[in-house]
């Protein structure tokens, strides 16, 4: 097991927070789960906490998820954070240049079951130990 399970969500719908809240508890209460939804609060959360792992939404109210990778990418700190898109939108474009720009996965909602979360999130190497 990890030491730090710190997961950070960026997504501007509360349902999905809180839904991700209610999931984590269940699956493992150590997890800590900080929210935001915009990039800005995202931003200040990573830059104050030892975050280990990001769920990114990529339609967010004013900006996009890529927008987020792209920023990632550019700051050395911060690359290394696995993120897994969590998004309804499934064009190819997007999801190409999501892979391009490093994410771990892409998980469509919404999501069926949170033991097909669970299933699904511990296919991800990086995550997987959380669970």
């Amino acid at each position: 097991m990890l030491d730090n399970l710190n997961i950070l969500i960026i997504d501007d719908d509360p349902e999905i927070r809180s839904y991700f809240n209610k999931f984590f508890k269940i699956v493992n209460s150590d997890i800590q789960l900080f929210e935001a939804e915009s990039l800005v609060q995202a931003i200040d959360i990573i830059e104050n906490q030892d975050i280990a792992f990001i769920l990114l939404d990529l339609n967010l109210e004013f900006e996009t998820g890529v927008d987020f990778l792209k920023f990632r990418n550019s700051m050395s700190d911060i690359k290394k954070i696995p993120v897994v898109i969590i998004s309804s939108h499934t064009e190819q474009k997007m999801v190409k240049e999501c892979i391009n720009n490093g994410i771990k996965d892409f998980i469509k909602k919404p999501f069926d079951s949170y033991e097909q979360l669970k299933d699904r999130l511990k296919k991800i190497p990086a995550f997987a130990s959380m669970l």
